[in-house]
Protein backbone atom coordinates (compact mmCIF):
# COMPACT_ATOMS: atom_id res chain seq x y z
CA UNK A 1 0.00 0.00 0.00
CA UNK A 2 1.69 3.04 -0.99
CA UNK A 3 1.67 6.50 0.83
CA UNK A 4 -1.23 8.25 -1.04
CA UNK A 5 -3.32 5.46 -0.72
CA UNK A 6 -2.55 5.75 2.79
CA UNK A 7 -3.91 9.21 3.11
CA UNK A 8 -6.45 8.55 1.34
CA UNK A 9 -7.95 5.79 3.55
CA UNK A 10 -7.67 8.25 6.55
CA UNK A 11 -9.14 10.97 5.18
CA UNK A 12 -12.09 9.41 4.60
CA UNK A 13 -11.88 7.58 7.44
CA UNK A 14 -11.87 11.49 9.39
CA UNK A 15 -15.20 12.30 7.13
CA UNK A 16 -17.10 8.91 8.19
CA UNK A 17 -16.64 9.91 11.95
CA UNK A 18 -17.30 14.15 11.40
CA UNK A 19 -20.53 12.33 9.27
CA UNK A 20 -21.48 10.00 12.04
CA UNK A 21 -21.24 13.11 14.38
CA UNK A 22 -22.62 15.58 12.57
CA UNK A 23 -26.08 13.01 11.84
CA UNK A 24 -25.37 12.12 15.63
CA UNK A 25 -26.20 15.91 16.97
CA UNK A 26 -28.75 16.28 13.89
CA UNK A 27 -30.56 13.66 14.73
CA UNK A 28 -30.37 14.42 18.73
CA UNK A 29 -31.25 17.63 18.04
CA UNK A 30 -34.31 17.06 16.84
CA UNK A 31 -35.60 14.54 18.88
CA UNK A 32 -34.75 17.65 21.65
CA UNK A 33 -37.53 19.31 19.87
CA UNK A 34 -39.60 16.55 21.29
CA UNK A 35 -41.08 17.20 24.35
CA UNK A 36 -43.33 15.38 26.78
CA UNK A 37 -45.06 16.89 30.03
CA UNK A 38 -43.89 15.71 33.36
CA UNK A 39 -45.73 16.50 36.59
CA UNK A 40 -44.16 14.68 39.97
CA UNK A 41 -45.56 15.82 43.91
CA UNK A 42 -43.51 14.66 46.51
CA UNK A 43 -44.58 15.57 50.57
CA UNK A 44 -42.98 15.79 53.86
CA UNK A 45 -43.28 16.34 57.38
CA UNK A 46 -40.78 19.00 58.53
CA UNK A 47 -41.65 19.87 61.93
CA UNK A 48 -38.70 18.72 63.29
CA UNK A 49 -36.70 20.60 60.02
CA UNK A 50 -34.62 23.82 60.68
CA UNK A 51 -33.56 24.54 57.62
CA UNK A 52 -34.27 24.05 54.18
CA UNK A 53 -31.74 23.85 51.33
CA UNK A 54 -33.38 23.92 47.64
CA UNK A 55 -31.64 23.27 43.95
CA UNK A 56 -32.66 22.58 40.68
CA UNK A 57 -31.55 22.57 37.23
CA UNK A 58 -32.78 24.04 34.51
CA UNK A 59 -36.07 24.79 36.21
CA UNK A 60 -37.56 28.21 38.25
CA UNK A 61 -38.31 28.03 41.70
CA UNK A 62 -40.96 29.17 43.21
CA UNK A 63 -41.71 29.26 47.09
CA UNK A 64 -45.51 29.26 48.40
CA UNK A 65 -47.47 28.69 51.86
CA UNK A 66 -48.50 25.44 52.64
CA UNK A 67 -51.88 24.84 53.85
CA UNK A 68 -50.99 22.01 56.26
CA UNK A 69 -48.01 21.31 58.20
CA UNK A 70 -46.83 19.27 55.20
CA UNK A 71 -43.74 20.23 53.28
CA UNK A 72 -45.15 19.88 49.59
CA UNK A 73 -43.12 20.09 46.33
CA UNK A 74 -44.46 20.07 42.99
CA UNK A 75 -42.03 19.45 39.90
CA UNK A 76 -44.27 19.89 36.34
CA UNK A 77 -43.40 21.13 32.93
CA UNK A 78 -42.34 20.29 29.40
CA UNK A 79 -38.90 18.24 28.99
CA UNK A 80 -37.32 16.77 25.67
CA UNK A 81 -38.77 12.97 25.49
CA UNK A 82 -35.06 11.35 26.07
CA UNK A 83 -34.47 13.45 29.49
CA UNK A 84 -35.62 11.91 32.81
CA UNK A 85 -36.12 14.96 35.96
CA UNK A 86 -34.61 13.58 39.47
CA UNK A 87 -36.48 14.84 42.04
CA UNK A 88 -35.61 13.57 45.70
CA UNK A 89 -35.83 14.68 49.10
CA UNK A 90 -33.39 13.80 52.40
CA UNK A 91 -32.75 14.88 55.61
CA UNK A 92 -29.49 15.22 56.82
CA UNK A 93 -29.75 15.99 61.45
CA UNK A 94 -32.91 18.64 60.82
CA UNK A 95 -32.06 19.83 57.40
CA UNK A 96 -34.09 19.14 54.42
CA UNK A 97 -32.48 19.06 50.94
CA UNK A 98 -34.74 19.13 47.64
CA UNK A 99 -32.50 18.43 44.63
CA UNK A 100 -34.12 18.53 41.50
CA UNK A 101 -31.72 17.33 38.39
CA UNK A 102 -31.90 16.68 34.91
CA UNK A 103 -30.58 13.20 33.85
CA UNK A 104 -29.70 14.09 29.93
CA UNK A 105 -30.58 10.83 27.60
CA UNK A 106 -29.42 13.00 24.37
CA UNK A 107 -26.91 15.13 23.45
CA UNK A 108 -25.39 16.53 26.54
CA UNK A 109 -23.71 19.56 24.47
CA UNK A 110 -26.52 20.51 22.21
CA UNK A 111 -26.92 23.94 22.41
CA UNK A 112 -30.72 23.19 21.53
CA UNK A 113 -31.58 21.65 24.91
CA UNK A 114 -34.91 23.71 25.64
CA UNK A 115 -36.45 23.57 28.91
CA UNK A 116 -39.92 24.68 30.30
CA UNK A 117 -40.07 23.68 34.42
CA UNK A 118 -41.11 24.81 37.42
CA UNK A 119 -40.35 24.08 40.46
CA UNK A 120 -43.40 24.75 43.38
CA UNK A 121 -42.42 24.59 47.14
CA UNK A 122 -45.02 24.99 49.51
CA UNK A 123 -43.44 25.67 52.99
CA UNK A 124 -45.21 25.61 56.18
CA UNK A 125 -45.44 29.01 57.61
CA UNK A 126 -42.38 29.13 60.85
CA UNK A 127 -39.04 30.63 61.75
CA UNK A 128 -36.33 28.07 60.12
CA UNK A 129 -32.47 28.09 60.87
CA UNK A 130 -32.08 29.16 57.38
CA UNK A 131 -33.54 28.67 54.05
CA UNK A 132 -30.90 28.26 50.43
CA UNK A 133 -32.16 28.35 46.94
CA UNK A 134 -29.73 27.11 43.99
CA UNK A 135 -31.04 27.64 40.36
CA UNK A 136 -29.20 26.51 37.30
CA UNK A 137 -30.66 28.35 34.05
CA UNK A 138 -33.41 29.07 36.24
CA UNK A 139 -35.15 31.95 38.11
CA UNK A 140 -36.04 32.10 41.50
CA UNK A 141 -39.29 33.93 43.44
CA UNK A 142 -40.43 33.94 46.59
CA UNK A 143 -42.97 36.71 46.56
CA UNK A 144 -45.57 34.78 47.22
CA UNK A 145 -44.25 33.86 50.09
CA UNK A 146 -43.51 36.10 53.54
CA UNK A 147 -40.23 34.62 54.84
CA UNK A 148 -38.63 34.65 58.10
CA UNK A 149 -35.47 33.13 58.60
CA UNK A 150 -32.10 33.51 60.20
CA UNK A 151 -30.63 33.28 57.21
CA UNK A 152 -31.95 33.69 53.47
CA UNK A 153 -29.22 32.46 50.48
CA UNK A 154 -30.90 32.64 47.10
CA UNK A 155 -28.58 32.31 44.11
CA UNK A 156 -29.74 31.94 40.58
CA UNK A 157 -26.87 31.24 37.87
CA UNK A 158 -28.32 32.14 34.32
CA UNK A 159 -31.80 33.38 36.15
CA UNK A 160 -33.08 36.07 38.10
CA UNK A 161 -34.35 36.85 41.28
CA UNK A 162 -37.66 38.59 42.72
CA UNK A 163 -37.84 38.44 46.75
CA UNK A 164 -40.63 40.47 48.73
CA UNK A 165 -41.52 40.58 52.86
CA UNK A 166 -38.83 38.94 54.11
CA UNK A 167 -37.17 39.19 57.32
CA UNK A 168 -34.13 37.97 58.49
CA UNK A 169 -30.50 38.39 60.16
CA UNK A 170 -28.64 37.97 56.69
CA UNK A 171 -29.83 38.28 53.42
CA UNK A 172 -27.58 37.00 51.14
CA UNK A 173 -28.56 36.80 46.66
CA UNK A 174 -26.36 36.41 43.54
CA UNK A 175 -27.35 36.37 40.17
CA UNK A 176 -26.60 36.95 36.60
CA UNK A 177 -29.25 38.81 34.94
CA UNK A 178 -31.48 40.75 37.68
CA UNK A 179 -32.63 40.84 41.06
CA UNK A 180 -35.15 42.86 42.87
CA UNK A 181 -36.01 43.27 46.36
CA UNK A 182 -39.09 44.79 47.85
CA UNK A 183 -40.00 45.10 51.80
CA UNK A 184 -36.60 43.53 53.08
CA UNK A 185 -35.51 43.50 56.95
CA UNK A 186 -32.36 42.53 57.55
CA UNK A 187 -29.43 42.67 60.21
CA UNK A 188 -27.37 42.70 56.99
CA UNK A 189 -27.56 42.43 53.41
CA UNK A 190 -25.17 41.75 50.72
CA UNK A 191 -26.20 41.63 46.97
CA UNK A 192 -23.98 40.33 43.86
CA UNK A 193 -25.57 40.86 40.19
CA UNK A 194 -23.30 39.85 37.17
CA UNK A 195 -24.33 41.30 33.84
CA UNK A 196 -27.41 42.35 35.35
CA UNK A 197 -29.08 44.99 37.11
CA UNK A 198 -30.51 45.80 40.31
CA UNK A 199 -33.92 47.19 42.55
CA UNK A 200 -34.45 47.39 45.92
CA UNK A 201 -37.89 49.11 47.42
CA UNK A 202 -37.50 49.03 51.01
CA UNK A 203 -40.97 50.39 52.64
CA UNK A 204 -40.15 49.58 56.59
CA UNK A 205 -39.34 52.90 58.72
CA UNK A 206 -38.45 50.34 61.91
CA UNK A 207 -34.77 50.43 62.36
CA UNK A 208 -32.75 47.50 62.92
CA UNK A 209 -29.73 47.92 65.58
CA UNK A 210 -26.40 46.63 63.48
CA UNK A 211 -27.59 46.72 60.18
CA UNK A 212 -25.39 46.62 57.40
CA UNK A 213 -25.75 46.11 53.25
CA UNK A 214 -23.20 45.60 50.38
CA UNK A 215 -24.00 45.47 47.14
CA UNK A 216 -21.58 44.26 44.64
CA UNK A 217 -22.56 44.89 40.71
CA UNK A 218 -20.97 43.78 37.92
CA UNK A 219 -22.31 44.13 34.83
CA UNK A 220 -21.72 45.92 31.61
CA UNK A 221 -21.37 49.16 30.52
CA UNK A 222 -24.89 50.81 29.93
CA UNK A 223 -26.44 49.15 33.11
CA UNK A 224 -28.31 51.09 35.75
CA UNK A 225 -28.71 50.36 39.42
CA UNK A 226 -31.31 52.43 40.85
CA UNK A 227 -31.77 52.17 44.89
CA UNK A 228 -34.48 53.90 46.19
CA UNK A 229 -36.46 54.26 49.85
CA UNK A 230 -34.11 52.11 51.74
CA UNK A 231 -35.20 53.36 55.37
CA UNK A 232 -34.12 52.21 58.90
CA UNK A 233 -30.23 51.41 58.15
CA UNK A 234 -28.46 52.19 61.73
CA UNK A 235 -25.01 51.29 60.22
CA UNK A 236 -23.29 51.18 57.38
CA UNK A 237 -24.59 50.70 53.17
CA UNK A 238 -21.30 49.67 50.65
CA UNK A 239 -21.91 50.06 47.11
CA UNK A 240 -19.08 49.02 44.55
CA UNK A 241 -19.30 49.23 40.85
CA UNK A 242 -16.45 48.47 39.02
CA UNK A 243 -18.09 47.99 35.25
CA UNK A 244 -19.72 51.66 34.67
CA UNK A 245 -22.59 51.11 36.02
CA UNK A 246 -25.03 53.96 36.32
CA UNK A 247 -26.05 54.41 39.72
CA UNK A 248 -29.26 56.26 41.11
CA UNK A 249 -29.84 56.81 44.68
CA UNK A 250 -32.61 58.53 46.20
CA UNK A 251 -33.99 58.58 49.67
CA UNK A 252 -31.13 56.61 52.02
CA UNK A 253 -31.06 56.67 55.29
CA UNK A 254 -27.75 55.07 56.83
CA UNK A 255 -25.12 55.88 59.42
CA UNK A 256 -22.72 55.60 56.63
CA UNK A 257 -22.74 55.08 52.88
CA UNK A 258 -19.71 53.71 51.02
CA UNK A 259 -19.42 53.97 47.59
CA UNK A 260 -17.06 52.47 45.02
CA UNK A 261 -17.00 53.62 41.24
CA UNK A 262 -15.37 53.25 38.20
CA UNK A 263 -16.89 55.00 35.33
CA UNK A 264 -20.16 55.92 34.65
CA UNK A 265 -22.60 57.95 36.61
CA UNK A 266 -23.13 58.71 39.64
CA UNK A 267 -26.37 60.24 41.47
CA UNK A 268 -27.38 60.73 45.23
CA UNK A 269 -30.61 62.34 45.78
CA UNK A 270 -31.13 63.12 49.71
CA UNK A 271 -29.08 60.82 51.62
CA UNK A 272 -29.90 61.10 55.28
CA UNK A 273 -26.94 59.66 57.31
CA UNK A 274 -23.64 60.69 59.26
CA UNK A 275 -21.52 59.87 56.31
CA UNK A 276 -20.86 59.69 52.64
CA UNK A 277 -17.60 58.30 51.72
CA UNK A 278 -15.94 56.98 48.71
CA UNK A 279 -13.73 55.98 46.42
CA UNK A 280 -14.67 57.65 42.47
CA UNK A 281 -13.14 56.68 39.21
CA UNK A 282 -13.96 58.14 36.17
CA UNK A 283 -17.23 59.18 37.09
CA UNK A 284 -20.13 62.01 36.67
CA UNK A 285 -20.91 62.14 39.97
CA UNK A 286 -24.17 64.80 41.27
CA UNK A 287 -25.31 64.82 45.09
CA UNK A 288 -28.27 66.74 46.09
CA UNK A 289 -29.89 67.73 48.99
CA UNK A 290 -26.75 66.33 51.25
CA UNK A 291 -26.93 66.23 55.32
CA UNK A 292 -24.02 64.25 55.63
CA UNK A 293 -20.40 64.68 56.03
CA UNK A 294 -18.70 63.54 53.29
CA UNK A 295 -15.18 62.50 52.29
CA UNK A 296 -14.34 61.47 48.57
CA UNK A 297 -11.55 60.93 46.45
CA UNK A 298 -11.02 59.66 43.23
CA UNK A 299 -10.79 61.04 39.50
CA UNK A 300 -14.38 62.19 38.58
CA UNK A 301 -16.39 65.29 38.53
CA UNK A 302 -18.46 66.30 41.22
CA UNK A 303 -21.35 69.14 42.06
CA UNK A 304 -22.88 68.66 45.16
CA UNK A 305 -26.32 71.45 44.95
CA UNK A 306 -27.03 72.07 47.50
CA UNK A 307 -24.77 70.80 50.77
CA UNK A 308 -27.32 71.61 53.29
CA UNK A 309 -24.42 71.31 56.16
CA UNK A 310 -21.57 72.97 56.91
CA UNK A 311 -20.81 71.16 60.25
CA UNK A 312 -18.38 68.34 60.09
CA UNK A 313 -15.05 67.37 58.15
CA UNK A 314 -15.27 67.47 54.46
CA UNK A 315 -13.08 66.61 51.94
CA UNK A 316 -12.99 66.01 48.42
CA UNK A 317 -9.66 64.84 46.83
CA UNK A 318 -10.02 64.64 43.10
CA UNK A 319 -6.66 63.82 40.29
CA UNK A 320 -8.72 65.12 37.93
CA UNK A 321 -11.95 66.49 36.97
CA UNK A 322 -13.94 69.72 38.54
CA UNK A 323 -15.45 69.69 42.31
CA UNK A 324 -18.44 72.15 42.69
CA UNK A 325 -19.74 72.85 46.15
CA UNK A 326 -22.93 74.55 46.52
CA UNK A 327 -24.29 75.28 49.76
CA UNK A 328 -28.42 76.39 50.54
CA UNK A 329 -27.63 78.44 52.81
CA UNK A 330 -24.60 81.10 53.89
CA UNK A 331 -22.28 78.38 55.50
CA UNK A 332 -20.71 79.76 59.08
CA UNK A 333 -18.31 78.64 61.27
CA UNK A 334 -16.65 76.90 58.06
CA UNK A 335 -12.70 76.47 57.58
CA UNK A 336 -12.06 76.52 54.42
CA UNK A 337 -9.21 75.23 51.93
CA UNK A 338 -9.39 74.93 48.23
CA UNK A 339 -6.37 73.66 46.60
CA UNK A 340 -5.63 73.06 42.95
CA UNK A 341 -2.28 72.61 41.09
CA UNK A 342 -3.61 73.31 37.33
CA UNK A 343 -7.34 74.70 37.78
CA UNK A 344 -9.19 77.63 38.72
CA UNK A 345 -10.82 78.48 41.78
CA UNK A 346 -13.76 80.39 42.16
CA UNK A 347 -16.07 81.28 45.01
CA UNK A 348 -18.87 83.89 46.48
CA UNK A 349 -18.57 83.19 50.31
CA UNK A 350 -16.98 85.69 52.35
CA UNK A 351 -13.80 83.52 52.72
CA UNK A 352 -11.63 85.54 55.63
CA UNK A 353 -8.33 84.59 53.75
CA UNK A 354 -5.65 83.74 56.36
CA UNK A 355 -2.36 84.94 53.85
CA UNK A 356 -0.19 83.04 56.30
CA UNK A 357 -1.86 80.07 55.85
CA UNK A 358 -2.05 80.62 51.92
CA UNK A 359 1.47 81.21 51.69
CA UNK A 360 2.75 78.30 52.71
CA UNK A 361 0.43 76.26 50.71
CA UNK A 362 2.66 74.50 48.16
CA UNK A 363 -0.05 74.92 45.06
CA UNK A 364 0.11 77.92 43.45
CA UNK A 365 -3.55 78.46 43.03
CA UNK A 366 -5.30 77.84 46.88
CA UNK A 367 -7.55 79.63 48.84
CA UNK A 368 -7.21 79.24 53.18
CA UNK A 369 -9.40 81.02 55.67
CA UNK A 370 -12.28 81.07 57.79
CA UNK A 371 -15.97 81.95 56.68
CA UNK A 372 -18.34 83.62 59.64
CA UNK A 373 -17.20 82.48 62.87
CA UNK A 374 -19.98 82.20 65.80
CA UNK A 375 -19.29 81.22 68.48
CA UNK A 376 -23.01 79.38 69.46
CA UNK A 377 -22.81 77.19 66.23
CA UNK A 378 -19.96 74.07 65.33
CA UNK A 379 -17.63 74.34 63.73
CA UNK A 380 -16.71 72.41 60.65
CA UNK A 381 -14.22 72.46 57.71
CA UNK A 382 -14.40 72.18 53.74
CA UNK A 383 -11.11 70.69 51.92
CA UNK A 384 -10.87 70.40 48.59
CA UNK A 385 -7.66 69.47 46.40
CA UNK A 386 -7.94 68.66 42.48
CA UNK A 387 -4.90 68.44 40.90
CA UNK A 388 -6.16 69.40 37.21
CA UNK A 389 -9.54 70.39 37.57
CA UNK A 390 -11.51 73.59 38.39
CA UNK A 391 -12.95 74.26 41.90
CA UNK A 392 -16.20 76.49 42.74
CA UNK A 393 -17.40 76.63 45.97
CA UNK A 394 -20.47 79.06 46.27
CA UNK A 395 -24.03 79.47 48.56
CA UNK A 396 -27.50 80.69 46.75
Amino acid sequence: MNLKTKKAIIVAGLILIVGSIILYIQNDDWLLQRKRSVKITKTKDVKQISSIAISGDHTNITLHQSDTDQLTVQMQGQVPVRDQPDLHMKIDDQELSIILKMKWGSNPFSFKRNFSTRLKVFLPKKVYQSIQLSAVEGDIDTTDLPLQSHRIELESKQGKIDASHMKTDTLITESTIKTQLKQIEANGIWIKTVSGGLKIRNNQEKETPDHQMKIENIGSSGDKVRLSGLQGVDQEVSVVSDTGLDLDFHLIKARLLHLTTFSGKLTIDDFQGYQLTGDLNGTKATIKNLNAQVILKGESTLTVDPMLISQGDHQLTFEDGDVHVKFRDMPTNLFVALQTEEGQIKSNLPIRIDHSLTKKSVYDRSIVGDVRRDPSKPYGQLLIHTRKGNIQVDAK
